[in-house]
């Protein structure tokens, strides 16, 4: 495992409170954005055993009618 892998493995055990079952969604702004896809993989590949990618992102999301919450 990389010192980056490595890093990013313990920042986000710090933000799960080491409960690394907990379901992980990764999203990005629509379909065809692939970042979100791409750390769908990077998760899993680093042991996360719950992680699923919402692929049609935040505008399919928004399209659907399900509540969008700016972040300030």
């Amino acid at each position: 495992m990389t010192k980056r892998a490595r890093a990013s493995r313990a920042w986000l055990d710090r933000q799960l409170n080491g409960q690394s079952s907990r379901r992980l969604i990764t999203y990005s702004w629509n379909a065809e954005r692939w970042h979100a896809r791409n750390l769908a993989l990077e998760l899993v590949e680093l042991g996360y055993p719950n992680v699923s990618w919402y692929r049609g992102g935040v505008e399919a999301w928004d399209v659907a009618g399900y509540p969008v919450v700016e972040k300030r």
